[in-house]
């Protein structure tokens, strides 16, 4: 299985919505393309947060995980 690795820059709305596209759909990509997409990192103007094993949604939704400076 190929495992690809995403990064979200502007994790307004739509950055949020595309995260959770990609939390909700990942088992159904394992199955139809074997691909293991994961989440590893997003960030707004300010600050980030990146993890290489992939974010979990409890930390990208909790901004204040973020890190200042990171982007």
């Amino acid at each position: 299985m190929k495992r690809v690795n995403v990064a979200i820059c502007g994790f307004g709305r739509i950055g949020q919505q595309i995260a959770e596209l990609l939390f909700n759909r990942s088992t159904y990509y394992k199955q139809k393309y074997q691909i293991d997409a994961r989440l590893v990192g997003v960030c707004n103007s300010s600050s980030g947060l990146i993890n290489q094993d992939g974010l979990q949604a409890s930390k990208w939704l909790d901004k204040t995980q973020y890190q200042l400076g990171l982007t």
